[in-house]
């Protein structure tokens, strides 16, 4: 009973984590982290928002394309990689 117990608890713990990807955004003059960069998976409502440190967890598969924003730089779209780094550039535009 115990081993099933086990079984089941490490079956969940692996459906859970199953589609987590990790990154983080930088700005590009200076490597800061970019607290507050919306992360979206291009065509689908699935997002996530960095962290004070600029890292993210988002819910989608390497290789799917995502687009990164932040307020005063450039909108940058790439495929997604675990463990990325995504340098955003500042828009001179505005």
């Amino acid at each position: 009973m115990k081993q099933l117990l086990i079984g089941m608890m490490m079956v969940l713990t692996t459906l859970s984590t199953f589609g987590q990807t990790t990154g983080k955004v930088v700005e590009a003059g200076t490597n800061e982290p970019l607290p507050g960069a919306t992360v979206v998976v291009k065509g689908t409502t699935i997002g996530a928002v960095t962290d004070f440190d600029g890292n993210f967890t988002i819910q989608s598969e390497e290789g799917s394309e995502v687009v990164f924003s932040y307020l005063g730089y450039e909108e940058l779209s790439a495929p997604l990689k675990n463990g990325g780094i995504y340098v955003m550039v500042v828009d001179r535009n505005t």
